[in-house]
């Protein structure tokens, strides 16, 4: 059953534009988003996957609608942008969550995985940011959310054009905040740490990758797509009104886990701790 929206969070009458929606924390956020009153618009590169979630939440009774698009293509984005002016004459809300990431040692990366890792992460925030904000810029109203990553404050090894990409992503939305807050428009950055979702499938799958990052994470378990759709929601709603150009991690508390992490050797209990907090 759907809930109801709180006094504040509800996103009735508001047009939301989320991409990257065709499955995990996309598609989640979107429904989320859907639940609470909004139009959400799904912005996906894959038709057959697009078409497959849009079917999938207008089962649920969502109000949804999908648009083809590849976020690091300027006519494309353009093409969506005219598509929902079109269709609903606004945009209140846009979550930029669309992402891809590229593993390997920056010596061996080619400029074509870099740029094209830029392209969709970065640069598609920036498009998307421009052209669904001249809509909320006209009416002196809106929330951008940018789906960065926690690789965006600590680097990820083996991924540096990710970590790069996803380090703009929280300064681009910083930016936009700046710029755009005096005109009624506001802007933040949520960085997910380990989820459950598509992007992180290989490690999660794998039972004992997934019992060392459960470790990690000092609630000891992996975060939920729905858990980070519902802080994207908080943003782009008014109960988050005088949050601006905020950047915030929803890890389980992985980020302030490094010291945690080295041997204190003399320390009674220190050690075994780690081990105990398991049981």
């Amino acid at each position: 059953m759907t809930e109801a929206p709180g006094a504040y969070e509800d996103l009735r009458a508001k047009v939301a534009v989320v991409t990257g929606a065709g499955h995990g924390i996309g598609a989640a956020t979107a429904a989320r988003l859907a639940e609470l009153g909004a139009h959400a618009v799904l912005l996906e590169i894959d038709g057959d996957r697009l078409a497959a979630t849009v079917a999938e939440l207008n089962d649920r009774g969502l109000a949804v609608t999908g648009i083809e698009c590849d976020v690091s293509d300027e006519r494309s984005v353009e093409a969506a942008v005219a598509a929902v002016r079109g269709d609903h004459g606004r945009c209140d809300v846009l979550v930029n969550n669309a992402g891809i990431i590229e593993w390997g040692p920056l010596e061996q990366l080619d400029r074509a995985g870099w740029d094209r890792t830029l392209a969709v992460n970065l640069t598609g925030c920036f498009l998307c940011a421009r052209g669904f904000g001249a809509a909320m810029l006209e009416r002196g109203a809106g929330s951008v959310v940018n789906v960065a990553s926690v690789a965006g404050s600590a680097p990820e090894a083996l991924a540096g054009s990710y970590s790069a990409s996803k380090a703009g992503a929280i300064m681009l939305a910083r930016q936009l905040a700046l710029e755009w807050g005096p005109r009624g428009v506001r802007a933040n950055a949520v960085s997910p740490g380990i989820f459950a979702a598509p992007m992180a499938a290989t490690f999660n799958d794998d039972p004992a990758s997934l019992h060392r990052r459960e470790q990690i994470v000092p609630v000891r378990r992996i975060g939920r797509p729905e858990e980070l759709a519902a802080v994207v929601a908080f943003l782009a709603s008014d109960a988050s009104s005088f949050v601006n150009g905020q950047n915030i991690e929803v890890d389980g508390g992985m980020m302030q886990s490094l010291i945690r992490l080295l041997p204190h050797p003399g320390v009674p209990g220190y050690d075994d701790a780690e081990e105990g907090d398991d049981a």
